[in-house]
């Protein structure tokens, strides 16, 4: 069903390499990982989401972004402090980066990397989920423009008990 994805993120890597567009790396290793995270590989996830960060070369905030998805990859594969960890240094890189940048791509990134953490640890540990989820409805709520975050986080409230 979804193998038409793969093959798509697996051609866009092979045409990065083939044509030696250095500068695509981080995106085309990236987009493999997403790839692999919706059929559960978290292992072909962390792979290439590493070697998205290691040939990143965007702007500092959006690097935090790629490393809350590697988080997440970790989380999901069993290693939850890793995973846990390496989300909250994702969302630092955001913060301590947020210059110079669109306030709505930081509001996208540092809203999604809560709402994340929001989803991971809701069985486990509620009450620090509740936190999260708080962290980014605010953000979400806080900015207009986020029409899409503001319908996820409805969608992820319902799913974890929360509003």
């Amino acid at each position: 069903m979804l193998s038409w994805l793969k093959k798509d993120a697996e051609s866009m890597l092979e045409i990065t390499k083939s044509y030696n567009l250095k500068d695509k790396l981080d995106t085309s290793y990236f987009r493999i990982a997403e790839v692999a995270m919706l059929f559960e590989d978290y292992q072909l996830a962390i792979s290439n989401y590493k070697k998205a960060i290691k040939f990143f070369g965007g702007h500092p905030a959006e690097k935090g972004d790629f490393r809350y998805h590697l988080g997440e990859a970790l989380y999901r594969n069993g290693q939850k402090r890793e995973g846990k960890k390496t989300i909250l240094q994702g969302i630092r890189e955001i913060r301590e980066n947020n210059r110079d940048i669109d306030p709505f791509l930081i509001h996208v990134w540092e809203s999604g990397a809560y709402m994340r953490m929001a989803e991971l640890l809701s069985e486990d540990k509620p009450e620090e989920s509740r936190t999260y989820f708080d962290k980014a409805k605010k953000i979400i709520y806080s900015d207009p423009k986020l029409v899409i975050r503001k319908r996820q986080l409805e969608e992820l409230g319902k799913r974890i008990g929360f509003k």
